[in-house]
């Protein structure tokens, strides 16, 4: 997911011990049409990254 995303212009990395968790970057203020976005951007990431 995290390298779909990032081709899709979406700058994210792993976080956490197991690599559990994603992290945006860079940490800015994150508004409505950001999270938009986001969510738009994750929808073209075909779902069998994702597992």
């Amino acid at each position: 997911m995290v390298n779909g995303l990032r081709r899709k212009s979406v700058i994210v990395g792993l976080c956490g011990n197991r690599g559990q968790g994603i992290k945006i970057r860079p940490p800015l203020p994150f508004s409505r049409s950001n999270a938009d976005l986001l969510l738009d951007r994750l929808d073209l990431v075909p779902k069998c990254s994702m597992s």
